[in-house]
């Protein structure tokens, strides 16, 4: 037990700084950053391979039990599913390597399932949040053509400024990650009550203002609620309260969609009723889904250059502009997989939010429904290199094991009259 308190030490400061690069890159600074002219030059190709191989070493240095064959389980549940309808689609050489690129997300999300407790992998996400931004924001005034989304239908930003999107992918992501950047900030102020964290939600909530994202915005208003809503319920109604309302919401969204009540909704305030042709897309892809019902187009490659994508029909008949997505991650993962690759991923998904929920952690839940809440305009759930993916993972599988050891040992060996002083320590 000792070999493995010492080892999980070295592991933990001496990685540190590659589990901040690495989510870094899940945020999409290397995506961004382009080394060349065309949109397809970014560091991304580059830089993830070497974080892939580092990432396997690393987890060649933990220990699995036989209680962890519920990995294996997983892993082949997973992307057994995403493999078969990617070799079945028409391009299976570019749909298996994007299945690829996910799997090593997985091996990430395990390494820091074995080596990281969850505060530890926050205090890293924030700093990588914190770093991106600063970045982003130091690039508006050497490389503002990095960091300023161009609106493809030339609309303004709900403050009346440029979009800012920063190192981000989109301004929708900038603004949902600056969400998860200002509730991580609040979180580890209420714990530790430094005042440097005070000052980083300040700076999330302005980026968040500064992506002009309408979605992140309202997102933003309904963070506010969501924390002690849930608390409330859970204190109140139970589990079973808390799944009926998840439920409930679900069913007024779908009914009022099919009812045509968000059209009034949206006119109501001042948007587009097709939402910029997003429900054109929806329909389209909801009729892809029922013509492949069970292979689907190929995983990430749906909305390729070539003339065989499935989105070339799309782009034909498209009044708006050339959609690069659904922007609806649902529908999205659903046409693309087929139900033999989405069902694997939809059950994880419910696994992890029924997990958190019992574990009554208020903090997974609310970033939980901020996600499925981004996914309904931008898919971030299931995509190659994305932080979302990460964290499901993540709190799916969260062993603690190795890093639990190591923060009990530095709990009893330290001031037991200060406040959380292993947290104290990693700050």
């Amino acid at each position: 037990m000792q070999k493995d308190n010492v080892y999980s030490n070295k592991v933990f400061v001496k990685n540190k700084y590659f589990t901040t690069i690495y989510l870094m890159g899940l945020f999409g600074v290397f995506a961004s950053i382009k080394i060349g002219a065309s949109e397809s030059s970014s560091l991304s190709p580059i830089i993830f391979p070497f974080l892939y191989l580092f990432t396997l070493y690393s987890l060649t240095k933990v220990r699995f039990s036989k209680k962890d064959s519920f990995i294996q389980a997983l892993c082949i549940f997973l992307f057994s599913g995403l493999l078969i309808t990617a070799l079945l689609s028409y391009n299976p050489i570019a749909s298996s390597l994007s299945v690829i690129y996910l799997f090593f997300n997985f091996i990430f999300g395990i390494w820091l399932a074995k080596t990281h407790t969850k505060d530890e992998f926050l205090i890293r996400t924030l700093e990588a949040l914190t770093f991106t931004l600063l970045i982003s924001i130091i690039l508006l005034f050497v490389r503002p053509d990095l960091v300023i989304y161009v609106d493809p239908l030339d609309r303004d930003s709900i403050i009346g400024l440029p979009n800012f999107k920063g190192l981000f992918p989109h301004k929708i992501h900038a603004g949902i990650y600056c969400i998860i950047g200002f509730i991580l900030s609040r979180y580890f102020y209420l714990k530790v009550k430094t005042r440097k964290y005070l000052f980083l939600a300040t700076f999330f909530v302005i980026g968040v203002l500064g992506s002009g994202s309408s979605l992140a915005f309202a997102t933003l208003l309904l963070v506010s609620v969501i924390t002690p809503t849930i608390k409330f319920i859970k204190l109140s109604f139970g589990l079973q309260g808390l799944f009926l309302l998840t439920f409930v919401t679900i069913l007024i969204i779908v009914f009022g969609i099919y009812f045509g009540l968000s059209k009034y909704i949206l006119e109501s305030l001042g948007r587009d009723a097709t939402l910029t042709g997003r429900t054109s897309i929806w329909e389209f892809g909801i009729g892809y889904i029922k013509s492949h019902p069970f292979i689907g187009g190929g995983f990430n490659v749906f909305f390729s250059e070539s003339t065989d994508s499935p989105a070339q029909e799309l782009w034909a008949r498209s009044a708006f502009y050339k959609a690069p997505s659904f922007h609806n991650g649902y529908i999205e993962i659903i046409a693309e997989a087929g139900i033999i690759g989405s069902f694997s991923f939809l059950y994880i998904l419910f696994n992890t939010f029924k997990k958190a929920i019992k574990q009554n952690d208020t903090l997974s839940i609310a970033i939980f429904i901020i996600c499925l809440i981004a996914n309904m305009a931008a898919a971030i759930l299931v995509k190659q290199n994305s932080f979302f993916f990460v964290f499901l993972i993540y709190n799916c599988l969260d062993f603690k094991g190795l890093a639990r050891s190591r923060i009990n040992k530095a709990i009893y060996s330290s001031n037991k009259e200060q406040p959380y002083p292993h947290l104290v320590k990693l700050l």
